[in-house]
């Protein structure tokens, strides 16, 4: 959770883990894969931490809020366009993703991006070993292959694997019980701790006198301002109609929006003291930042809070003067204070925020609106 502070402190110190570490001063930020515009909290901080370092570049196959972060956007070949297979580490399939298309216009596949930043600065066969993407996935096919062997079941060479379906291997203890080697004899089969046995209490987080950390489960209260302006808990959720914020502009997304925003669910008391009713363009707002979103008003909701999807496309209107998002990312108005000086994880989740039905006309949301392409200078476009 501590992006905004590595670009906002460098040099300054933080605690983690028990050690006080420093934050390094980052000249240069290349983002390649994820969307902090989406997945971080308090997006107004993050983008004001953006203007901070010399130069940043972004791999992408969608003009994302990060992208248009970006001094240089690096086109990439999104999965159909490129070769590879997929695999989790507690996976049993090995996943076929043979070539579809070809990238579209300049887009290249990354690995043939960081060959030719390689080659540029001298490094191309300590970063490739003489290979290609193709040749890579072959190695690590035959290192597959041989650790398939090793454990006795028979892997297709490449080109059939490639050309063929998803590989389903059998589970090798489908019947197995969490815990039940330790169950059955603990001194034998110990955990990770220092006792060797399951713990209630920790001496050795204890030990670290964090308030935060009392060395067993606690509750804390949530650290978010205790605000008579901010009187609703915002709740966060991942939605049905997307993964993430990925195909947010698609169909099925679109076709959950309210007035062309993310729906805020609103217990009916909170609507009806607030004159707000279905259908309307409510603001969510608090100290951080200003949303707008759709309301839809419901008894799924609990009084006293509201409910807002993540994954609405991050759009800022920089001419109001709290940058207001147009579209209803919670992240404008999450905090990004940790959960503890041990693990300094997010705990976004005690946002509090206030709700107000909009006044006037309802900007349209740019979101997904295209960036002005500039005439190509060496004549290509």
């Amino acid at each position: 959770a501590m992006i905004s502070d590595m670009l906002l402190r460098p040099g300054g110190s933080f605690r983690h883990d028990g050690e006080t570490m420093t934050l390094p001063h980052a000249h240069l930020v290349w983002w390649a894969g994820g969307n902090p515009f989406h997945h971080h909290q308090d997006l107004g901080r993050l983008h004001r931490a953006f203007q901070t370092p010399d130069t940043i570049i972004v791999n992408e196959i969608g003009w994302t809020a990060t992208a248009r972060h970006a001094d240089i956007v690096l086109p990439v070949a999104a999965p159909p366009e490129r070769m590879d297979f997929g695999a989790g580490r507690t996976d049993n399939i090995l996943v076929p993703m043979p070539k579809a298309v070809d990238p579209p216009g300049e887009a290249r596949v990354e690995y043939d991006i960081y060959t030719e930043l390689a080659r540029r600065l001298g490094l191309e066969q300590e970063f490739t070993e003489g290979r290609t993407q193709e040749d890579w996935l072959r190695h690590l096919w035959d290192e597959t292959r041989a650790n398939g062997a090793a454990q006795g079941y028979s892997v297709p060479d490449w080109d059939t694997f490639i050309a063929g379906d998803i590989l389903e291997f059998p589970d090798p203890t489908p019947d197995r019980v969490f815990l039940s080697e330790f169950r059955a004899d603990p001194d034998a089969h110990p955990r990770e701790t220092p006792s060797g046995r399951i713990e209630l209490f920790s001496d050795a987080v204890a030990a670290m006198g964090l308030a935060e950390c009392a060395g067993h489960v606690a509750w804390t209260p949530p650290r978010d301002q205790t605000d008579t302006r901010y009187p609703l808990a915002l709740i966060s959720g991942q939605p049905g109609t997307r993964l993430h914020s990925q195909f947010d502009s698609g169909a099925t997304s679109m076709a959950e929006k309210v007035a062309g925003r993310e729906p805020v669910l609103i217990h009916p008391l909170d609507a009806a003291s607030r004159g707000i009713a279905t259908g309307d363009v409510v603001e969510v707002f608090n100290d951080r930042g200003r949303c707008l979103a759709g309301a839809r008003v419901t008894e799924d909701v609990m009084q006293g809070t509201l409910f807002l999807w993540t994954g609405a496309w991050y759009d800022p209107d920089f001419e109001d003067p709290h940058n207001r998002d147009r579209h209803g990312n919670p992240n404008t108005l999450t905090h990004d204070m940790r959960t503890s000086e041990w693990t300094q994880s997010p705990a976004a989740h005690s946002a509090r925020v206030g709700l107000r039905k909009l006044d006037g006309p309802a900007p349209p949301v740019r979101a997904f609106d295209p960036p002005e392409v500039l005439p190509d200078p060496r004549g290509r476009g």
